[in-house]
């Protein structure tokens, strides 16, 4: 199971300069203000697991200790509210974080390296405070 100083520790080691790490510091810190929930993984390759509550809900997006930002799109398909909000995460994710979604993006996890995400990290914070609980 990863946590905050194994995971950071780990950061620091795969980006660059300091700016890198700081700025997935104040998006790790920032979380619980938005009300959403952080999660540790336990896999090989570290991650905090981004939640919209503490209940038993998949992850919506999980950031890694290489820098990348995983939307969790293939978690959300077994329910109408799970697809509703899988919905309300991808247009977060076209219309404030100007990422492009795969083709089938429903079923899928895609990944988004650091430099695809980072600039726009208070835009993330911002629109994650933003959805309905």
């Amino acid at each position: 199971m990863w946590n905050e100083k194994a995971f950071f520790g780990e950061l620091s080691s795969h980006l660059e300069g300091d700016d890198g790490v700081a700025l997935v510091r104040n998006l790790y810190g920032r979380l619980p203000s938005t009300g959403c929930v952080v999660t540790w993984g336990s896999g090989q390759l570290g991650t905090f697991n981004i939640r919209l509550s503490d209940r038993a809900d998949p992850a919506m997006m999980s950031v890694t200790t290489k820098g990348n930002l995983i939307l969790n799109f293939g978690s959300f398909r077994d329910t109408e509210e799970r697809r509703q909000l899988q919905q309300k995460i991808a247009q977060l994710a076209r219309q404030q974080l100007g990422l492009a979604l795969p083709d089938g993006y429903e079923n899928r996890y895609p990944s988004y390296s650091f430099g695809e995400w980072a600039h726009r990290s208070e835009m993330l914070i911002g629109a994650l405070a933003a959805l309905p609980r």
